[in-house]
């Protein structure tokens, strides 16, 4: 980065587990894919230090029927929903969309990575649709294994650096890791040249 100032405004996060600590919000296994909540981070999380857990997911090497997490969302109204996901090993395709009657790509992965990687996408509800539904689907090929946390859903028309109810300004709005969480003020960072994190952060009115 160059130095600079980054605003990020007051915003709720609807995703109620970003870091896939239970099953409350993720789906619980299917007939090929083993889900397992609340494990810890194999690697990193770039610039998230505070992302300690993911959910963990295993496919056998066949094609699976999806995976999918929904929550309610307002008609009539703009989202942009992220995710982080590291795939080690990857033995098919992984597909990752929001579907609202609408579906949009927020990843398709092909090959393993090296670590997580933030995806986002922006989507659009219309009158009467009221669920986001993330979607996992494998195609099969050989066994997989893959990493998601991170996940966002927030009404904006833009990405937003992932925070949940654990970050500075940000708070949950019942129980931690089972509701959804708020940035409570709007957020002023300063950045620094080199710098791959600020290095410090202010809440302004």
């Amino acid at each position: 980065y160059a130095n600079g100032r980054l605003f990020l405004p007051a915003a709720t996060n609807l995703c109620t587990d970003p870091q896939g600590t239970a099953q409350t919000f993720w789906p619980s296994d299917t007939a090929n894919t083993n889900i397992t909540p609340n494990t810890a981070v194999p690697v990193a999380v770039p610039d998230n230090p505070l992302i300690t857990k993911c959910l963990k997911l295993v496919n056998d090497g066949t094609a699976d029927a999806p995976v999918t997490a929904n929550l309610t969302v307002v008609a009539s109204t703009s989202y942009n929903s992220a995710i982080y996901v590291y795939a080690p090993t990857l033995g098919g395709n992984l597909t990752i969309t929001v579907e609202n009657g609408h579906t949009f790509s927020l990843a398709a992965l092909t090959t393993a990575n090296s670590g997580f990687v933030p995806y986002s996408v922006q989507s659009n509800t219309v009158a009467g649709e009221v669920v986001l539904g993330l979607k996992f689907t494998f195609t099969g090929g050989t066994a997989s294994t893959v990493y998601v946390t991170g996940c966002d859903v927030v009404a904006a028309s833009v990405a937003t650096p992932h925070f949940d109810g654990t970050y500075d300004a940000c708070a949950w709005t019942g129980t931690a890791n089972a509701s959804t969480s708020t940035r409570t003020k709007s957020l002023l960072r300063y950045l620094t040249s080199g710098m791959s994190m600020p290095i410090d952060a202010y809440t302004v009115a």
